[in-house]
């Protein structure tokens, strides 16, 4: 089996994850629409785990649910390849690899063409499966943001303030130290802490642009529901 091999034009995909345009965490940086066309719903063979807010598939006797896709300029993917934490040449230390596998129906049955598909190349540990091979729907409204309640905004905003005032107290002294002027040190300062605090508050990044679990504010909401 040919691992992260060459991309042809015409060759599909079957992605099962974030990569889903319906998902909630869909990378819009990477131009997928533009470099290839999405054609529906496939199915894949093999066990499908929760390994962190994101899913992985590993080799089994399930079905895993996903989404066909066909590319017709192959330039994006190395952009593909990095969002699944493959690093070239290096296969060993990839959080992903890529294989190609038979396009199966809902039944299960092979419709023809292969796909590539990309698998998860970390041992399991305790990551919870998905039984049902459908991450959609069993595994990210896990990860879906939590309306925050009176005493969550309350925590959020005492760290908020934290690191407010841990930045202005950063950058006053840098900025004082390398040009010795009160005014933009106050204006610096003052910036940089209202930004942090913003940021803290109200942030809520899903995506980096790589694989990523859930965020602090989740983690937060989990723990406190």
């Amino acid at each position: 089996m040919t691992i992260n091999g060459e991309v042809k034009a015409g060759d599909l995909f079957v992605f099962y994850g974030l990569l889903q345009p319906v998902s909630e965490s869909f990378p819009h940086a990477i131009d997928l629409a533009g470099s290839g066309a999405f054609l529906g719903e496939a199915r894949i063979r093999g066990d499908l785990y929760d390994v962190g807010g994101y899913p992985g598939m590993v080799a089994g006797d399930g079905l895993v649910s996903g989404t066909l896709y066909r590319i017709d300029d192959p330039v994006i993917v190395p952009e593909i390849d990095a969002f699944e934490d493959i690093i070239p040449g290096e296969e060993a230390e990839s959080l992903y690899r890529r294989e190609q596998h038979p396009v199966l129906n809902a039944d299960g049955a092979p419709t023809g063409p292969s796909a590539w598909v990309y698998v998860f190349n970390k041992p399991l540990a305790e990551d919870p499966k998905i039984e049902s091979g459908d991450w959609l729907k069993e595994g990210e409204p896990r990860y879906r943001k939590r309306k925050r309640t009176p005493l969550q905004w309350v925590v959020r905003c005492v760290f908020a303030t934290l690191f407010a005032l841990f930045a202005y107290v950063l950058l006053s002294l840098v900025i004082g130290i390398i040009f010795d002027n009160q005014l933009l040190t106050l204006v610096v300062g003052v910036g940089g802490a209202l930004g942090v605090f913003l940021i803290a508050l109200f942030g809520n990044a899903r995506n980096d642009g790589h694989h990523s679990g859930p965020d602090a504010s989740d983690m937060i909401n989990m723990r406190m529901d």
